[in-house]
């Protein structure tokens, strides 16, 4: 429902345009922290899935003798970012860069001290869901963690809540939305012309511990 209120308005392939793009990005990483990793099914040859995990180290970049990093959650988060109080022009930009200044405050707190494998994108087509390729696709980078001994950490849908969990990541916060009050005219036909329909969207910010070593 989140990814139906953002393409609101949009091109009808705004979205693969949106997914190239960013791919394109990390694929051009400088650091070669980035890894994509894709699923083939065997009969056709055609890519049914696909992860996207980062290295980061975020520690080594913000660190300093005189300063030493906090352990993770050991600050105080600030308050979630709230949306402006004046009707924006265009209410699904406007709750996407909510969301990113929500997530950019979280990863502060959480990633600032310790190289960290980040879940930075997961995607199954759907003739291939339930398939567990989602799954092995987590596995995937999990196993590779836990052989260097490093937490992971996943911004997750709640999809991809149901599928993280069971491979050990828990959560350490979240980010409510209430859809219906970003939807313009309750939505185009989604809600019932006055927000409602939509419901709360929620977003859990997850970490796994580092196991292994």
């Amino acid at each position: 429902m989140f990814s139906t209120l953002m393409l609101l308005a949009r091109p009808p392939d705004a979205h693969q345009v949106l997914m190239q793009r960013s791919i394109d990005a990390w694929l051009a990483d400088p650091s070669h922290n980035t890894q994509i990793v894709k699923a083939v099914d065997d009969e056709d040859g055609q890519i049914v899935g696909w992860a996207c995990w980062v290295l980061r180290d975020d520690a080594q970049a913000k660190s300093s003798p005189s300063a030493p990093a906090q352990e993770p959650g050991a600050q105080t988060l600030p308050p979630q970012p709230q949306p402006s109080s004046t009707p924006p022009s265009d209410p699904a930009r406007a709750l996407g860069a909510l969301m990113r200044a929500d997530t950019t405050r979280w990863e502060e707190a959480y990633l600032s001290s310790k190289k960290t494998m980040v879940l930075q994108a997961l995607a199954t087509a759907p003739s291939h869901q339930g398939r567990g390729i989602g799954t092995q696709l987590v596995q995937w980078g999990v196993d590779r963690a836990d052989a260097e001994g490093l937490p992971c950490w996943a911004h997750a849908s709640p999809a991809g809540y149901a599928l993280y969990e069971p491979t050990g990541f828990r959560e350490v916060g979240r980010c409510e939305f209430d859809l219906g009050e970003w939807a313009p005219d309750g939505g185009s036909g989604e809600g019932d012309g006055d927000g409602r329909g939509w419901g709360v969207y929620v977003f859990r910010y997850m970490m796994r511990p580092g196991r292994g070593l």
